[in-house]
């Protein structure tokens, strides 16, 4: 339920939306970033790179793309996700997705009580069936990507079949979830949002024997887990058609899925930034950091920082031995979300190289406005020819 009006929360949305505009006007990188329209990516991580390994931005977050810094922030304990306690005039948009700080002892019994994720040749089997309905043109994204995931996803969370299409509609709507914790959306989508959210609550309301928490990391963990295991799969498709001997090899050898799924995790992460909340007063990196400050980790910039690593900057699926990287990693609630996106990327190539070894591009990659966090790719048109 709204508690603002409409007007409320689209001058709310407006004015943050303004601030980052203002700030990136003025050449603050990470309001660059979040305001995520066509920047050359490739030119702010260098700008990122070059100053330095820690420094903060004029809305006052602090800011890192150093792998090491970034591993040691992302996995410090005083150092934790949001929670709607830490959006001091938050708007309802704000109070339904700053919830990522759940405590870890929330997200172990969802995972206990959600069972384990599907393995490999559940998620192969729902994408073969998939595939044989569609034909030899298709957009990977919507004919493909998205039902197969929805569909395992709610097998996950034990949705009844009867509330499968609202369940589908919901997690599309509420896809946006990690993008809108650092930019505004536009307010049709913002009340879409909303409105996901509240109908994934209403149903996991029904179908979770628990108290609060454990509805919200349901409901949560249903968009992020579709969207996070879609854009891994899209990023990883991309990357291969953009280097045909790649896809080529992938094609011969379908085993070789899970290194292609691990370099775009790095080179490509379907997280890009990690935003935390610092507990207490602390000193990093040279520099003193007060409780109740942010932190933005970009973990795209730091997957290719170029002091820890050469030519990182280069997809690379078959180097070895693999670079490390920082995706999916130093929160519960990426631990939930880590193994399904790993296992689903990877079966979901396999099938597609077996099954369609000639796949070619079809058109242009189309990509979520407002999509600093994800960069997502909305629709991706394939072909065989």
């Amino acid at each position: 339920m709204l508690t603002q009006t409409e007007s409320e929360l689209g001058r709310s949305l407006m004015t943050e939306r303004g601030m980052q505009w203002l700030y990136a006007h003025g050449g603050d990188p990470l309001a660059t970033l979040l305001r995520a329209e066509d920047e050359d990516r490739g030119v702010l991580l260098r700008r990122i790179h070059e100053a330095g390994p820690l420094r903060r931005s004029r809305n006052g977050a602090w800011l890192t793309g150093d792998l090491l810094l970034g591993g040691e922030i992302l996995h410090d304990p005083r150092i934790t996700p949001g929670t709607p306690a830490d959006v001091p005039h938050g708007n309802d948009l704000r109070r339904r997705i700053t919830v990522f700080g759940l405590p870890g002892e929330v997200w172990r019994r969802w995972r206990d009580l959600a069972g384990p994720d599907p393995d490999h040749d559940a998620v192969e089997q729902v994408c073969v069936q998939r595939l044989e309905r569609i034909g030899d043109a298709f957009d990977l994204v919507t004919d493909l990507l998205r039902p197969v995931l929805v569909a395992v996803v709610a097998d996950l969370h034990r949705v009844p079949a009867a509330d499968r299409a609202a369940f589908d509609r919901c997690c599309l709507a509420a896809a946006p979830v990690l993008d809108a914790r650092l930019a505004p959306p536009r307010l049709t989508r913002a009340r879409a949002l909303i409105d996901g959210i509240d109908g994934l609550t209403a149903l996991h309301r029904r179908l979770v024997d628990g108290d609060d928490d454990l509805v919200t990391a349901a409901t949560v963990s249903c968009p992020v887990r579709v969207d996070v295991a879609v854009g891994t799969a899209a990023n990883a498709v991309r990357a291969l058609l953009d280097h045909p001997t790649a896809w080529q090899a992938l094609a011969d050898d379908p085993g070789l899925a899970e290194r292609v799924v691990e370099e775009t995790l790095r080179h490509d992460p379907p997280i890009r930034l990690e935003n935390r909340i610092a507990r207490t007063d602390l000193e990093t990196a040279g520099q003193r950091i007060s409780a109740g400050s942010e932190i933005v980790v970009n973990v795209e910039a730091a997957n290719r920082d170029p002091r820890h690593g050469a030519d990182l900057a280069r997809f690379d699926p078959f180097r070895s031995p693999a670079p490390a990287h920082l995706s999916l990693t130093g929160a519960p609630y990426l631990e939930l979300v880590a193994p399904l996106v790993r296992a689903s990327a990877a079966a979901t190539l396999r099938v597609l190289a077996t099954r369609r070894p000639r796949l070619r591009p079809g058109g242009p990659v189309v990509r979520r406005l407002r999509a600093p966090v994800t960069d997502a790719i909305t629709r991706m048109p394939v072909h065989t020819p």
